[in-house]
């Protein structure tokens, strides 16, 4: 009997456990999602347009500091190592835009003054960008 009852709480344990990692995994992409909506919407100054893969685009190149969205590459992933490091550099930069206009220092602030800046600044997106850009990053809820 009480190897049936160790089985149990083990079994019970390991249900636990999976369910901590699939809530800390859900919460890390829905922290990465909230980075793209205000990045793309705050520096790519989204405001007076309404939702369209141009606009996204626009917007994603101005946040990163491309002249036009024709600059940016196409496909990250076939990218050289010194292509990914300098579109790393332009996203790192970025953020520290993005947090500079929200008064927090990118650099050294904790993670968790980020993820609750970044949860402040998202409240101010309009909804339609909000589900526009979750369908654009294949993150759509």
């Amino acid at each position: 009997m009480m190897k049936g009852i160790q089985r149990r709480l083990e079994a019970l344990e390991q249900q636990h456990a999976k369910r901590v990692a699939e809530a800390r995994a859900r919460d890390a992409e829905s922290r990465s999602l909230a980075k793209w909506i205000v990045l793309v919407y705050y520096l790519g100054d989204l405001k007076l347009h309404k939702p369209s893969l141009n606009t996204f685009s626009d917007g994603l190149a101005k946040a990163l500091n491309y002249r036009s969205r024709e600059d940016m590459p196409s496909a990250p992933s076939e990218l050289s190592d010194s292509g990914r490091s300098e579109l790393a550099t332009r996203f790192d930069d970025a953020y520290r835009r993005l947090f500079a206009k929200f008064g927090l220092d990118y650099d050294v602030s904790s993670e968790s003054e980020q993820i609750e800046a970044l949860c402040e600044m998202k409240k101010a997106v309009p909804h339609e960008w909000v589900r526009f850009i979750e369908s654009k990053t294949g993150r759509a809820k």
